[in-house]
């Protein structure tokens, strides 16, 4: 028997650049596609993964009812002698919703990998479900520093930094806290 491998002449050659990244490394052998996690786990996995899903529709139609103006005029027709309304339910909002958004794509990325990896554990169940509400008050705060006119930034810089903000909260939260510990002890 010849071991020479043989190539079918009309199959294209994908140069390093074509190619899609790999799968994620989960340990898994090849064809192995039976799950470790029991029924009782997969019920819950799919409840947070539902949780994280509904977080992150709410958080695209709230940045679309913004976007259409519907919050500027609510808020415009509740108080409309406010100065600067538009400020209000643009750039802070755009912040804080962002923030939550990042906080809950984070939070969906932590799932999906430690399913993946075999690392879930349903003693992490609230950090899940908390994540993308730190997130959002983290932004809060955030968007709160940048509506004082020291940092003049558009809409667009508003979302980006509540978005980082919201995805990184857990690392920002703790250099708030070692700031904190200096100023404060």
């Amino acid at each position: 028997m010849d071991n020479k491998k043989t190539t079918d002449p009309n199959e294209k050659k994908l140069s390093t650049d074509d190619r899609e990244p790999p799968l994620p490394d989960d340990g898994h052998e090849l064809w192995d596609w039976k799950t470790k996690y029991d029924s009782d786990a997969w019920k819950i996995i799919k409840k947070e993964a539902i949780y994280l899903g509904v977080l992150l529709g709410v958080g695209i139609i709230l940045l679309i009812i913004n976007y259409l103006g519907f919050l500027y005029s609510g808020i415009n027709a509740i108080n409309p002698n406010q100065s600067k309304p538009e400020i209000l339910v643009t750039k802070e909002l755009y912040c804080a919703v962002f923030g939550f958004l990042g906080g809950t794509v984070y939070g969906i990325k932590i799932l999906y990998k430690a399913v993946a990896r075999g690392k879930w554990h349903v003693d992490r169940k609230l950090w899940r479900i908390f994540t993308p509400w730190v997130s959002l008050v983290l932004s809060i705060v955030i968007a709160s520093i940048m509506s004082d006119t020291i940092l003049s930034i558009n809409n667009y810089g508003a979302a980006l930094i509540g978005f980082f903000a919201g995805y990184f909260s857990e690392g920002a939260i703790g250099k708030l806290y070692a700031i904190a510990k200096i100023i404060f002890d």
